[in-house]
């Protein structure tokens, strides 16, 4: 501020000096003294002084606005830096609220899928067969090479039998929980209880249907059979259609293949 100060107080000097000239111009007495003065009333000397430091001030003048200018574009760039900070969180945001939103709907979907065949859900009662089970119960059956011939070899088969009480529910849990030790990303398992108790239980679709979606919940490549197997039944501009035993074979049959080895205990109680 002190150089525009300065610029203003030549600018005065040089008023007051001009009007000084002007009002002895109007004096009749230094009229022919001062004719000669008419052209400028000031040295060129003082002319070149009062031209430097008015050249001086505007310099400086013009080196503070231009200070003040460029502080005022890297304002503005560290502002848009900010602003495009603030951009890229906010589209980052969006991008993992989209692929939560996506996630939501595609679990969603895939929970209407399972849903779908899993009309008789076994779970409660593998979990019943648990909790009526003594720590030491069914270790003998875990140890017979039969039952290690059945978890090791191939297409091997253990088959249980029993009078009502005697156990066969409690032993099967022992079954599942030793074959769901064995599960993997490459090893199924999958397992159903027959109770004479619930009709459901008693149909060979709800049977099927059972399987089938548990080997869809552990492989997304057997998911994606089961879906399509859903899209043709629901789907088109055909009626919407109930699984038939023949298509949940199909489809099993292609779910198996996703995998190098499945477990499939089953549990059926006599009448």
């Amino acid at each position: 501020m002190h150089h525009i100060d300065g610029c203003q107080q030549v600018l005065i000097k040089l008023n007051t000096l001009l009007r000084k000239a002007e009002k002895d111009l109007e004096s009749p007495s230094h009229f022919t003294s001062l004719q000669r003065k008419l052209k400028w009333p000031l040295s060129t000397d003082h002319t070149k002084d009062l031209m430097s430091e008015l050249s001086r001030h505007k310099e400086s003048i013009m080196l503070a606005v231009l200070a003040d200018s460029m502080d005022g574009i890297c304002r503005c760039l560290a502002l848009a830096t900010s602003i495009q900070a603030a951009t890229s969180k906010i589209f980052t945001k969006v991008r993992d609220t989209k692929r939560i939103t996506v996630r939501i709907q595609e679990d969603s979907e895939r929970q209407r899928v399972l849903d779908f065949f899993l009309k008789a859900n076994p779970q409660h009662r593998y979990a019943t067969s648990l909790r009526l089970r003594h720590p030491l119960t069914g270790l003998w059956l875990l140890r017979l090479p039969a039952f290690q011939q059945w978890m090791d070899g191939h297409e091997s088969r253990l088959w249980l039998t029993g009078i009502p009480g005697a156990g066969k529910t409690v032993l099967a849990g022992s079954v599942i929980e030793a074959a769901l030790a064995k599960g993997s990303e490459s090893v199924a398992v999958a397992f159903f209880f027959c109770d004479y108790k619930d009709d459901q239980t008693h149909q060979p679709v709800n049977v099927l249907g059972a399987l089938a979606s548990q080997l869809a919940l552990q492989n997304d490549g057997a998911y994606a059979v089961l879906a399509k197997y859903y899209e043709d039944l629901q789907g088109g501009r055909q009626l919407p259609q109930n699984p038939t035993i023949g298509g949940l074979q199909a489809a099993l049959s292609e779910m198996l293949s996703k995998y190098d080895r499945t477990y499939l205990p089953d549990r059926r109680r006599p009448r």
